[in-house]
């Protein structure tokens, strides 16, 4: 015989056992191989010991004894060396995770295997694989974590085990931060870099004055900056932080920094004041206290002043001449110093010692009038004398001048005598100077120009040609008098460029230094002055590609315009006579249509460039896509989104039907949500782009809203009132593949899924009465297709009816018994007499029944069973048994007659039969 089968793990060493006579000859097969002996000892045993890589089985062939006779036989059997395979295992792919997130560690390999493995390189642990060759590791991690195998073992026996590789990290992406630069302080108006720093490429969430949450992404170096102005202060706070890319981990921060904007300084300058000559003056200063004015002296170098705490700062000085302070700027106290320039001045106007003087001796035509002329310090009060006569006086006036005009027929000689100023200074001195006024003959002059006609901007000259060293009067298209002096050769020019057409009129021509030798003039010279030629284009326009538009140019009529088209070659246009030229094309790209110059078709040509474009800007065709369809349970809302063109309006059908129009917002959005009971379909026809063009196309798309009806089931029995024990079938009726929920008497939730015909039954015996309730109904796969349902059924149980029957009773023969069924009211008793045939008896309506009859044998009545009437009616086997004994009548026989004599003694013998019986026998 051989040894039983073995297993081992590959390269596992077994040992196979040959048993049997000792000393003889063993035949055997490997792997149905050639045959192979083996010599059994002297102990009838022999063994092969091997290593094993495959599964090997050794067969018996024959045995043969030794010595003489040799006898041999066939064997059968076989030992199976079997080699398990080694087990193996994986481990899951790596992933990422936040700070205190979880993951979840996968092992996979040979079922029931036993895994061990490190955990960032610490003590084995072990892990056992389940029988679909699955064990998972589910923790949270605050650090990177790397798990990599150790080995793995097979289970049984034997136990196999082989070195194993692989690893799996869990990297744990640090939570990010943030942090803001620090507080700062600057000047309204100034600008201020808030600068974030943190976690690379981590998106920042953060708040301006606590408004909306606003978001900054750091750089690959982790910073962010935003640079702004500043008017008022400004407060930045920290929301929160998310890293970026997969997985994105958000954390609430704190942190703010406050822009405080200090507000700039201002300053005023007191009001100019006049003094005389030598007197004092205080300029005061006022503004921001304690801050820094600068200002100058009548322009010179820069000087300083620091308002008091009140804002106030003054300077007192005697002055001689004007003076002006100038403010230049003012700059607050503290850090910063917010400076700004100023404006404002303070003159000191210091009036000096009044003076006068009286105009030049004039020489003027007899009979002519003569203007003396005092001139000197403004509103100053001459005293004057003329011929030497009684003391005058004149006012100066502002300007500090004043005249007297007369006509002389003899020499004057006009004075000084005194200066005073007049108001709160009454400066005032002593004067000389005197004029003499004589009499001269009267000038000529004629006006010649070398152009009539000239183009706007252009120049001419005018000429005046007369009596030399005359002084001529003339006015420019009735304007004011000008005058001009001849020189000594009797000529005098005006030389200008012209815009308007001009006209020079002669008015009067005197002596130079002899006013009132003069006479009128009537002459005239008109410079005729073409205006120059203007032309303006259209406004800019937006079309549709591939529409139409028209360029128009407007202006001086007959004009020649020329213009470019997007930068390239001159053209040019005439305008009509009532000055206008268009250009209509179609247009498939934005085109820019600007002025170069405009000509005039008149003589001279008058040619000015322009200034002046026209953009025909070509919008690109709209376009929109409405969200898929959808299915949704009846009630419930849905969103339908339209996606587009930005701003523009799209129209849709309603069940193709009803027209609607919506309007995309600024990022090409816009949703309809709505609740609904039956299945609506949205139909794009078309979409209009926002703006003056309104390019409208049609389209194409639609969306479907399917409504799914609300479940809905009803409950019913085939029985709604059974006897207690027997069954009934309670069957759920409605919405196919429908989960019902249900309560039996008031209890717990219980549920019951229709069949894919809408219907469920539950099949029960009952021994009470029983309420089955509805819930709800919801559909399997949609469980939010559901409503609360209503109705219920009741199985009422009929008890069993019952029977006693009354206790044995004893009679005399031939007496009558009563026998007593109790039980349920109207139930029919079957029963049976001496174990006849059934017999029928019905209790009355308090349940009971008497049984009466006369007995001449014992008789015993014994119970079948009990019947309800009505629906149902419910039956019941009943036992129990009573016995009437019956007694036989007693009999008694009296001895025969006898003779005695009178006085003698007889005897009378009475003998009983049957003596055993109640009193009543």
């Amino acid at each position: 015989m051989i040894s039983g089968n073995v297993t081992v793990c590959p390269n596992g060493s077994a040992t196979v056992t040959f048993t049997g006579t000792p000393n003889a000859t063993v035949t055997y097969t490997v792997n149905g191989g050639a045959n192979q002996t083996i010599l059994l000892n002297a102990s009838g045993t022999a063994t092969v010991a091997n290593t094993y890589t495959t599964t090997t089985i050794f067969s018996l062939v024959s045995v043969l004894t030794s010595g003489n006779p040799s006898c041999s036989q066939t064997q059968t059997g076989s030992v199976t060396v079997t080699v398990k395979n080694l087990p193996v295992v994986s481990i899951a792919a790596n992933t990422d995770i936040c700070v205190g997130g979880s993951a979840t560690v996968t092992f996979t390999g040979t079922p029931n295997a036993t895994v061990t493995y490190t955990v960032n390189g610490g003590v084995n642990q072990t892990i056992i694989l389940n029988n679909t060759g699955v064990a998972t590791v589910t923790n949270t991690y605050s650090s990177t974590t790397v798990f990599a195998l150790v080995s793995v073992a097979s289970n049984g026996t034997p136990n196999c085990s082989q070195p194993q590789t692989g690893t799996a990290t869990i990297t744990v992406v640090p939570l990010p931060t943030v942090t803001l630069s620090s507080n700062t302080t600057l000047c309204s108006g100034s600008s201020a870099t808030v600068t974030f720093t943190g976690t690379p490429n981590a998106i920042v969430t953060y708040k301006i004055n606590n408004g909306s949450n606003q978001t900054i992404v750091l750089n690959n170096s982790g910073t962010a900056t935003l640079t702004n102005t500043y008017s008022s202060t400004t407060l930045f706070t920290l929301v929160s932080i998310a890293t970026s890319g997969s997985p994105g981990c958000v954390v609430p921060q704190s942190g703010s920094i406050t822009i405080t904007v200090k507000p700039l300084p201002t300053v005023a300058i007191s009001a100019d004041t006049t003094i005389c000559s030598g007197s004092s003056a205080t300029v005061t200063f006022t503004g921001t206290p304690d801050a820094t004015v600068t200002y100058n002296i009548n322009g010179g170098a820069s000087q300083t002043i620091v308002l008091n705490n009140s804002g106030l700062a003054t300077i007192t000085n005697t002055y001689s001449v004007n003076t002006t302070y100038n403010l230049v700027s003012i700059a607050s106290s503290g850090v910063p110093a917010c400076p700004q320039p100023q404006s404002g001045k303070m003159t000191i106007t210091v009036s000096p010692l009044p003076v006068v003087s009286i105009s030049s001796n004039a020489t003027i035509c007899s009979g002519s009038s003569a203007t003396v002329t005092f001139t000197g310090t403004p509103n100053s009060t001459v005293t004057y004398t003329v011929n030497e006569g009684d003391n005058e006086t004149i006012v100066l006036d502002s300007s500090g001048t004043a005249t007297i005009t007369d006509t002389y027929t003899k020499s004057s000689d006009f004075a000084l005598v005194s200066v005073s100023l007049g108001g709160s200074s009454g400066c005032s001195q002593p004067q000389q100077g005197q004029v003499s006024i004589e009499v001269v003959p009267l000038p000529v002059v004629s006006i010649t120009s070398s152009e009539t006609t000239v183009c706007s901007g252009s120049s001419a000259t005018v000429t005046f040609e007369g009596t030399p060293d005359a002084i001529v009067t003339y006015s420019v298209n009735g304007g004011s008098n000008q005058t001009i002096e001849l020189d000594d050769s009797g000529t005098a020019s005006i030389t200008a460029t012209y815009s308007v057409t001009t006209l020079y009129t002669l008015i009067d021509v005197t002596l130079a230094g002899l006013s009132s030798c003069g006479q009128p003039q009537t002459e005239t010279i008109t410079i005729n002055v073409e205006p120059l030629p203007v032309v303006t284009i259209s406004s800019n326009t937006t079309i549709c590609i591939g529409s139409s538009a028209t360029v128009t140019f407007t202006g001086t009529p007959n004009a020649t315009v020329t213009y470019t088209v997007n930068g390239g070659a001159n053209q040019t246009i005439v305008l009509d006579n009532i000055g206008t030229a268009t250009i209509v094309d179609t247009y498939s790209v934005n085109t820019t249509y600007s002025l170069v110059s405009v000509a005039s078709l008149s003589t001279p040509v008058c040619v000015q460039p322009q200034a002046g474009t026209m953009t025909i800007t070509v919008s690109p065709p709209p376009t929109v896509t409405i969200s898929s369809s959808q299915t949704i349970c009846s009630g419930q809302s849905a969103t339908i989104t339209f996606t587009g063109t930005p701003n523009a309006t799209v129209t849709y059908l309603v069940d193709e039907e009803d027209t609607g129009t919506i309007v995309l917002d600024a990022s090409g959005l816009a949703t309809i949500t709505d609740t609904y009971t039956k299945g609506s379909t949205y139909t794009l026809v078309s979409v209009t782009s926002a703006g003056s063009s309104g390019c409208t196309l049609p389209v194409t798309g639609e969306v479907t809203i399917d409504v799914v009806p609300l479940p809905v089931v009803s409950i019913e029995s085939d029985a709604t009132t059974i006897c207690s024990g027997l069954s009934a079938t309670v069957t759920f009726i409605g919405t196919p593949d429908t989960i019902v929920t249900y309560t039996v008497n008031g209890g717990g939730n219980q549920t019951i899924t229709l069949d894919d015909s809408g219907s469920a039954s539950i099949v029960n015996t009952y021994v009470a009465a029983t309420t089955f309730t509805l819930v709800s109904a919801a559909l399997s796969g949609n469980s939010s297709c559901s409503q609360p349902q209503s109705g219920d059924i009741t199985i009422n149980v009929e008890p069993l009816p019952i029977v006693t029957i009354g206790v044995n009773q004893t009679i005399c023969s031939g007496d009558s018994a009563s026998i007593t069924f109790t039980g349920t009211p109207n139930a029919t008793v079957t029963y049976t007499v001496n174990g006849g045939s059934n017999q029928t008896i019905i209790l009355d309506n308090l349940g009971t029944a008497i049984l009466s009859n006369a007995y001449t044998s014992t008789t015993i009545i014994s119970l079948v069973a009990i019947a309800t009437t009505g629906s149902p009616g419910c039956s019941n086997p009943q036992t129990g048994t009573i016995t009437i004994t019956v007694l036989p009548l007693p009999t008694a026989t009296i001895a025969a007659d006898t003779s005695v004599c009178s006085g003698s003694n007889a005897t009378i013998t009475i003998q009983t039969i049957n003596r055993i019986c109640n009193n009543s026998c």
